[in-house]
């Protein structure tokens, strides 16, 4: 009987060790899908932050755009500005040369002259009515 008895605390261990090795698999199993079910919410997670990430990268790249073509207006306003100033100046100094002087002084002594003749004139035919004035008187 201690054969038959002994048999069975075999076979009892062997189905014991069985239970345990299938619990085992049953627990590890289990940890697998908990830990799997983490890693999802945790890709589902960085996804969401990825996403998040990619419109401020959007909204960013579109201020640097508005903020070019704010710059390159002004630019092309500063571009403008600064060349009618260098025109002013070119024209201030074609006036001002001595040529352009000397040109405008001959030019207001001539006036001046007919002016001056004019007078002489107008003061001669004064005083030629002035002598008719007195004849007539």
């Amino acid at each position: 009987q201690s054969t038959g008895s002994s048999k069975e605390a075999v076979v009892s261990t062997q189905s014991t060790g069985t239970s345990h090795h299938l619990n085992t698999v049953q627990g590890i199993r289990e940890s697998v899908v908990i830990r799997n079910q983490a890693l999802v919410e945790e890709a589902l997670e960085l996804e969401k932050r990825n996403r998040e990430h990619q419109r401020d990268v959007e909204r960013v790249d579109k201020e640097m755009l508005e903020v070019r073509e704010v710059q390159r207006a002004e630019e092309a306003d500063y571009g403008e500005r600064l060349n009618e100033t260098r025109e002013k100046i070119t024209r201030a100094k074609n006036n001002y040369s001595p040529a352009a002087l000397a040109g405008r002084e001959k030019e207001l002594s001539e006036r001046k002259e007919k002016l001056q003749s004019e007078v002489r004139d107008l003061e001669n035919e004064l005083a030629g009515s002035d002598d008719m004035c007195e004849i007539v008187g």
